[in-house]
């Protein structure tokens, strides 16, 4: 039988009709499957991982279900059953047997949803075989939304939490089809995946991704531009405090001094201001959803207006290490003005 550890299309060219031969008698495959289950009592499974960030409503659950309804229509079910579980934020959950039931009550809601999990279980009676064989199909679609918001509430450190996030938090979709015939379950899988490129999608933002791939090096360029133009800035002004021809080590100690009082003062400040910038993108995050009722709604907006403000928290970031430099200037012009030495 196929072997479910491998890739998903390893499989994709067997079909329905073929046969293979077992103690010299000529079977099909799925007769073969069948004999493999009811003797080992053990089902094959294939799953699969989606992280586009989505935006998931109701009309899509309703479209998914009908997908698949019509799927079913396809071959000879005996029986089916299916199941929606939403979970809410708070730790709670409902749990519906209809869509009916899950469209009529779902909207009322003021929680917002963390997650939705569908489960369709059915019987399917195929050809050549007398006795139905069981398949199940286990659909899950997370909220990045809430799932982001649940760790920072958890989470004592805020430090390291941005980045955490975005490598925890970036699968949005998993699927997972027990199966006792590939064929029909590959089908499955092939309607789930179409369903899922219909799915909107948040507009991917390159240049976001890029500064969040890189943003650990802007404290450590803002550190190293800032110490490199207050050294500058101090040699402009060294030759009011030290000429060429004199010998005063008193001057010249106090001037090593507050020189390097200056550049640590630049430093550590910059680094402030820089590493502040590196929080603020790194919390920046594409919006990615589930709205089924009016507190999703509300958790949407916020989070919209809290990427805006990451954006402007990151200009103002590394704006403050040129504000450094801009003062670190005003300083020495001043200090060499008014004084030291005559």
């Amino acid at each position: 039988m196929p072997d479910s550890t491998g890739p998903i299309h390893s499989a994709a060219e067997i079909t329905p009709h073929s046969t293979v031969v077992v103690g010299g008698a000529q079977i099909t495959l799925q007769q073969l499957q069948q004999i493999y289950t009811e003797l080992t009592g053990k089902s094959e499974s294939i799953s699969k991982y989606y992280d586009e960030p989505v935006r998931l409503t109701l009309d899509d659950i309703e479209q998914l279900h009908h997908r698949l309804l019509q799927t079913w229509e396809q071959y000879q079910i005996v029986s089916s059953s299916h199941s929606f579980t939403v979970y809410y934020m708070r730790n709670t959950k409902d749990q519906f047997n209809t869509f009916e039931r899950l469209k009529f009550q779902i909207a009322s809601g003021s929680e917002p949803v963390e997650s939705v999990f569908l489960r369709y279980e059915f019987l399917v009676l195929l050809p050549n075989l007398t006795k139905p064989q069981t398949y199940s199909i286990s659909l899950r679609v997370v909220s990045r939304l809430a799932l982001e918001k649940r760790m920072r509430e958890g989470m004592s450190s805020p430090f390291c939490l941005p980045r955490f996030i975005r490598l925890m938090g970036r699968n949005t979709g998993s699927v997972e089809i027990a199966y006792a015939d590939y064929s029909v379950a590959r089908n499955f899988l092939s309607v789930i995946d179409d369903w899922f490129k219909t799915i909107p999608h948040s507009a991917e933002n390159k240049f976001m991704k890029f500064l969040q791939t890189y943003s650990y090096w802007i404290p450590r360029v803002g550190r190293f531009a800032t110490v490199i133009a207050v050294t500058l800035i101090i040699m402009g002004i060294s030759p009011r405090f030290i000429g060429a021809g004199e010998s005063n080590l008193l001057m010249f100690g106090q001037f090593f001094l507050w020189s390097a009082l200056g550049i640590f003062v630049a430093y550590t400040f910059a680094g402030w201001s820089t590493f502040y910038a590196e929080m603020a993108i790194d919390s920046w995050s594409e919006v990615s959803y589930i709205k089924l009722n009016r507190g999703d709604e509300l958790e949407i907006s916020k989070s919209q207006r809290d990427n805006r403000f990451h954006l402007v928290k990151g200009i103002c970031g590394c704006l403050g290490m040129v504000v450094v430099d801009i003062v670190a200037k005003l300083t020495a012009t001043f200090v060499a003005t008014y004084v030291g030495p005559p």
